[in-house]
């Protein structure tokens, strides 16, 4: 008996062990990566539409990758690091789409109504 509690306290030593020295899973890495690529367009002002594409491309990227490394690290039992990554790169990734989609919805109501309706002719001198 007492050898099975032993036996079951070296598998958790091993597993705090690898914990501490387990990989960051490289979806992780990349999601987090992704989720920044939209401030890409203070680097490649430049280029605008490649900074532009970059910066609509990037939380998309980010989302994908973030689930499936959310998956992997949790299918992993934990073996693998990076939750803390993943999680911040998801936060990031829906704050950006959140914030695209509202600009998004300001500019088709401006196009739909017109600049001179919302700003009553004060806007443009």
């Amino acid at each position: 008996m007492g050898d099975k509690i032993r036996a079951a306290g070296e598998g958790e030593e091993r597993r705090s062990a690898l914990l501490s020295t387990g990989r960051i899973d490289p979806l992780a890495k990349a999601s987090f990566a992704a989720a920044l690529s939209p401030f890409a367009w203070l680097f490649v002002y430049y280029l605008p539409p490649v900074a532009i594409a970059i910066a609509l491309s990037g939380p998309v990227l980010a989302l994908i990758f973030g689930y499936r490394a959310r998956r992997r690290i949790t299918m992993s039992d934990e073996l693998v690091r990076g939750r803390g990554l993943t999680r911040a790169a998801l936060i990031l990734g829906w704050l950006e789409v959140v914030l695209y989609a509202s600009a998004a919805a300001f500019l088709l109501y401006l196009f739909m109504f017109g600049v001179g309706d919302v700003c009553q002719g004060q806007c443009l001198p």
